[in-house]
Parts: C-alpha cells; structure tokens; sequence
C-alpha cells in the first residue's frame, strides 16, 4: 500500500483513497463523503487494477428529482447550515400564494415567531435550531390561507403540529422541492384540514390536550453502551435467547437513535463476541443507515473484537 492508492472497508461499506500512514499500523483515508478516517491497516484491502476505472472521489451531482419541482403542496424543511445547525425553511410549490403563522409551543402558552405572505414557487427560512438541542425543541405550529386574486378553486386552509421525533425525523431525509438541498422534509398540506382558531386555542391552553410526547425527553446517551444482558436486566432468567437478542437490539436502536438526535458525534456498542449474532445485526443495521459516516472495530486493546465505533454524521 501506498500514498493514493484507491481502497476498500473491509468490515463497513465505502471505498477511499490512502492519504497518510500513522502509527501503530493506521492509515489515514479519504471517504466518498469528503471524510478523513483513521483505519488498521487490517482493515482496508487496495482495489483490484480492473476496477480503478470506475473508482472516483469525485463527489455525484445530487440527484433533485427525488421531489421534483413540478410536485405540488406545502413543505417544512430541516437543512442543515452545518454540522451543528439546521435553518427551519417553509416551502410554498403550489401556484397558489400562501399566507403563513408560525408559532411554537411553550410550557406557558404558545408564542409567535413570524407571519408573512409567500409568493408561489417559492420559500422563506423561517428560524435556526441547534441539533445538540434536539430534546428542547418546542412544538411547531404551522397555520396556513391559501390565496389567488380573482377567480380560484377553494383550498381548505390548514393547520399542522409538529414536534420532532429523533426515529421520524432522521427517516425523513430527501430532497427539498425548489431549494434543491438535501435535509429532513415534511409535506404540511398531505392531509389537508380546516384550521379553526378557537379549537386550536383551546387546544393549546388546556394542557390535559396536550400529547404526551410533548414531555418526551430524549436522553443522551453514555458514550459507551453496554448491550449486554446482565447490564440491561438485573434479573434475566425468565427470558429466552429471542427475547433477550430484542431486548438488546432495542436497546442499541433506541441509543443511536438518541446520540443522532442529541447532536453525538461518536458512540461505542459494546457486543461481546459470543456467536456474534447481535454484532452481525447491529452492523447490517448501521450499513443501512444514511446518518453514519463510517463505523469499525473499538479500541481492541480494550474491548477486543467485542465492540463497535460508530462515527455519526449530520
């Protein structure tokens, strides 16, 4: 191996190209992502000869017709400013004007953020939120008049609720019609009902109303999680293998989906080694997983081969 060569994971899905060697036999690479990871060397194998041709780094153009410009309807959009930001955007793709309320939900009441008119075909960027705050993030209340001048279909006007959910809201990835940006896209007017003012009031003030994953709080997690049994349960006896393998796979989907929404840069899954069953899982879940820049063995000097790296992306 050298200094350019192109290479493949071994353990993890992705491909790069050697930039440095380190110490203790690592090497730097860089990933399609624009990334740069340290790996073993035992990790990595150099792509064959016959396939450096059809090997890039070179970023794809992102493909915008995921929601093509000419699909109509009302869209809230999360797009990330960068790694620790996301702008909060309202998208109007309808040949109709909108004009909007944007409000969020207090402990004490509701509080107004904005309200405006947008012309169609277009957006406005409503506010910012930080990811590391992801738990504290209010309620979001969007109410909406459809509006034309002069003779027009009738549109029901509408209102949506929204609060963020870390297991909705990272399914959620896509791209946003008009603003030709990948982020975490919500069509408001999917499920169009008629707003009325007073049901919302009385909504909003009567806290017995509220849902309750308004108190939802999401819990960041150790930077190390132990999915072993005798760590989960204190008594586990009554439970068969099947059981205790969900119950830990719970436990590891319920984690990362925490430490993406709590803003975790890094997290560790401790395993065991065993008959590898729930590391085999654990791992054909995270290649799944669009939020993971790249995930491999931990420290082996400390967990052996019974643990797994994961570093996350936003």
């Amino acid at each position: 191996m050298q200094v350019g060569d192109k290479v493949r994971l071994v353990h993890s899905k992705g491909e790069g190209v050697i930039k440095n060697f380190l110490p203790n036999k690592q090497v730097e690479i860089e990933i399609e992502d624009g990334f740069i990871i340290p790996v073993l060397a035992s990790e990595i194998v150099v792509v064959a000869s016959e396939e450096k041709s059809k090997f890039t780094l070179e970023k794809k153009e992102p493909e915008f017709n995921t929601i093509p410009s000419t699909t109509t309807g009302v869209y809230l959009a999360f797009i990330p400013f960068n790694d620790k930001v996301h702008g909060l955007h309202l998208i109007n793709n309808t040949d109709l004007k909108i004009l909007y309320t944007f409000l969020e939900e207090q402990p004490g009441g509701i509080r107004g953020i904005n309200a405006d008119i947008i012309k169609t075909k277009s957006f406005v960027k409503l506010g910012e939120y930080k990811i590391s705050e992801f738990e504290q993030w209010p309620a979001l209340i969007i109410q909406i008049l459809f509006f034309r001048a002069g003779a027009m279909v009738e549109k029901s006007s509408l209102e949506k609720r929204i609060k963020c959910k870390a297991d909705a809201f990272y399914k959620n990835k896509k791209h946003a019609p008009l603003m030709n940006k990948e982020g975490f896209v919500f069509q408001l007017d999917k499920d169009n009902t008629v707003f009325k003012p007073e049901e919302l009031q009385e909504k909003l003030m009567n806290s017995s109303s509220t849902p309750s994953n308004l108190n939802h709080s999401i819990q960041r997690p150790a930077p190390e999680v132990d999915l072993h049994i005798e760590k989960l349960l204190n008594d586990f006896s009554k439970l068969n293998n099947g059981e205790i393998l969900t119950l830990q796979l719970k436990t590891f989907e319920n984690s990362l989906s925490n430490a993406l929404a709590t803003g975790m840069e890094e997290i560790i899954f401790i395993h065991g080694t065993g008959n590898g069953i729930l590391k085999t899982a654990i791992h054909k879940s995270l290649s799944q997983s669009k939020e993971i820049a790249y995930y491999n063995e931990a420290r082996k000097e400390k967990f052996g081969y019974g643990a797994t790296y994961v570093r996350l992306k936003f």
